[in-house]
């Protein structure tokens, strides 16, 4: 643990990366949070676009939810 407060804690894990290097993985644990989606006057959420550090990948505007859904489960 690298810090920990009354409302959020600051953690570092040791990963194995895919390519069989060791790295570090810095994330926050927010107990007790809320996660907030934005929807159109249509009812449909909409995504400007999403950093996936652990994957190093892109995710945005013009990925269909299918695909979306598809590598958020890989």
């Amino acid at each position: 643990m690298i810090h920990q407060g009354p409302y959020i804690s600051l953690l570092r894990d040791s990963v194995l990366r895919p390519d069989g290097s060791l790295g570090a993985y810095e994330h926050v644990a927010a107990d007790g949070g809320v996660r907030v989606v934005a929807l159109d006057d249509q009812g449909r959420v909409v995504l400007v676009g999403d950093d996936f550090y652990l994957q190093r990948r892109q995710r945005g505007a013009g990925s269909s939810r299918l695909a979306c859904a598809r590598a958020s489960l890989t």
